[in-house]
């Protein structure tokens, strides 16, 4: 909940407030003043991030540094531990923080004869992303590569998020998780939200 200098603190307390938050499991304290917060697990939930909002969310194949790790000698510290079987919907968290207009769905043109379509633009999108969103960015990009077969661009995409500053093994974790999760999904090749 906290990104260099900007805090998620105020949107947690937005979701507080409406009646989001519930009880967590536990509530840990980040090496640079930021919190997580620990819910029970539901099966229908992916990642999310939301910059504005300096808020990320980590569920189905993410993951997250937790006690008692270290980064330059401070500590991540559990702030509290208790039972509690509620969980956290991430969507209405999405849609009270962020709210979306609802966009119809377009597909873009069918690939060339070639097979092959330029991706150039995924690596230049996740290489101008700063802290806070690169990981993300990255995790995206290789999800629209791996649906339209490309994961030939993956090295293209690790070089351009450690560029951004992402760690090397954070970026091939990422790109094994995108390509897990593509693997278990109906192709879509080049399906998007309208934007």
């Amino acid at each position: 909940m906290r990104h260099g200098e900007a805090s998620g603190f105020p949107s947690l307390r937005r979701l507080t407030e409406a009646g989001l938050t519930g009880q967590p499991q536990a509530m840990v304290r980040t090496p640079g003043g930021g919190a997580h917060l620990y819910y029970a697990g539901t099966e229908h939930q992916g990642n999310g991030h939301l910059e504005a909002a300096h808020i990320d969310f980590r569920s189905t194949g993410g993951y997250v540094v937790a006690p008692p790790s270290q980064i330059g000698g401070r500590p991540y510290e559990v702030v509290s531990h208790q039972a509690s079987a509620d969980t956290f919907d991430w969507a209405r968290a999405r849609q009270l923080l962020d709210p979306q207009p609802q966009h119809a769905r377009r597909v873009w043109a069918p690939r060339p004869a070639s097979g092959q379509h330029d991706l150039s633009h995924l690596a230049r999108l996740v290489a101008s992303k700063a802290e806070g969103g690169r990981n993300e960015a990255l995790f995206w990009a290789a999800c629209r590569a791996a649906e339209a077969g490309r994961t030939d661009v993956f090295p293209e995409l690790a070089a351009a998020a450690q560029s951004a500053g992402l760690p090397p093994r954070e970026a091939a974790a990422t790109l094994a998780s995108a390509a897990r999760i593509a693997a278990r999904e109906p192709a879509r090749p080049f399906e998007r939200e309208a934007g």
